[in-house]
């Protein structure tokens, strides 16, 4: 043996170089994923606006975000949608027109808040847990009425559902029924 000074090695230690590269592979698979389909909500918008037609949106946007982009015509009745909705894949919205000036209602006309609609189950559209009324979450597999109602209930009692796998804390719930609707189901936040 010779007898060396040992100097510190400056440089990277061995295990940096596979770090950096699996953060960079990762960087590049995140943003991939960003970018993919399950990241974003196609809707179509029509109805007292500037431009109609289908439109793409990231998971999370509002309607009233989506209809900005989009232009509100001068004729919108704004007031009759909810610009809070979280918008949905394969949602259609159509934004109504305000009555003609000097027409008012009757007053028992029934003016409809709310002029979305909802996915149905078979349209291949997910149910999104958080938002689904008991008619939607009555069309999954294994889920009627008394399951939806305590679905629903869970979801209000809880703040909303941050994981699919949440389900399996609602009463009647189980891992078999979890894996059945694992791929009709989504989640936005509440």
């Amino acid at each position: 043996m010779t007898a060396q000074s040992e100097t510190p090695r400056r440089g990277f230690p061995p295990w940096a170089l596979p770090l950096v590269l699996g953060i960079l592979v990762g960087v590049g698979l995140g943003k991939r994923w960003q970018e993919s389909p399950l990241s974003t909500v196609t809707v179509h918008l029509s109805g007292a606006l500037d431009e109609s037609g289908a439109f793409t949106y990231p998971i999370g946007t509002r309607l009233g975000e989506a209809i900005d982009a989009v232009g509100v015509g001068e004729s919108a009745d704004l007031d009759r949608v909810n610009l809070a909705e979280v918008l949905f894949d394969g949602q259609r919205v159509i934004i109504p027109e305000r009555p003609p000036e000097g027409s008012q209602p009757e007053m028992n006309v029934f003016l409809p808040p709310i002029t979305t609609t909802t996915a149905p189950a078979n349209s291949g559209a997910l149910i999104n847990l958080n938002f689904a009324t008991l008619e939607d979450l009555d069309t999954l597999p294994g889920i009627g009425p008394s399951k939806a109602q305590a679905i629903i209930d869970w979801r209000e009692s809880h703040g909303g559902f941050q994981r699919i796998e949440d389900l399996l804390e609602v009463t009647g719930i189980g891992q078999k029924t979890l894996e059945r609707l694992t791929p009709l189901v989504t989640i936005s936040p509440p």
